[in-house]
């Protein structure tokens, strides 16, 4: 359970500083940024799992940074909300590497129960901090966030979790 509240930690923070940086930069900026995650994953990964990735990880790396900053106008300035987005894409990558290290050993289904459990506690609590509460929820509104918490997110965290116990996190 300690390593999937590791997990869930490392997605909430995805979750969160993919909101605030919403707010600062546009909606294609994000997306294009947040993409930096391929980037991350393989130069932050042998920190976490001991492992250099092979030259051609690398250089694909290299050239997808490349291709970034052309993309991007070649050297243009990055604005707040784009810098908190940089920091989405280090947490993807962190929250990518630390599933390598942790589903080989662990119960795929435990991981992601205690994941998604300690990103729902996290948003909660920002969500008690930052906004004023409903007296209450309507009950559609409450089927779509069940709907929205099973389909998209534990289904696909759990195939993620399969995954990856035997793929390297920088592929």
């Amino acid at each position: 359970a300690k390593s999937g509240a590791i997990l869930g930690c490392f997605l909430f923070m995805v979750y969160a500083t993919q909101t605030i940086g919403l707010n600062y930069t546009s909606a294609t900026a994000s997306a294009f940024i947040t993409g930096l995650f391929v980037i991350f994953t393989p130069i932050l990964s042998p920190l976490v799992l001991k492992k250099t990735p092979s030259k051609i990880v690398l250089a694909a790396a290299v050239l997808a940074a490349f291709g970034l900053w052309l993309l991007t106008g070649a050297g243009g300035s990055l604005g707040f909300g784009d810098a908190i987005t940089v920091l989405t894409a280090i947490f993807a990558a962190l929250q990518i590497i630390y599933v390598s290290k942790y589903s080989p050993e662990s119960d795929a289904e435990t991981l992601v129960l205690a994941q998604v459990a300690t990103v729902a506690f996290l948003s909660l609590l920002a969500m008690a901090a930052t906004e004023t509460l409903p007296a209450s929820f309507p009950q559609n509104a409450l089927l779509s966030i069940a709907f929205l918490a099973i389909f998209p997110t534990v289904l696909a965290y759990l195939i993620m979790m399969h995954v990856q116990r035997v793929l390297d996190a920088s592929k």
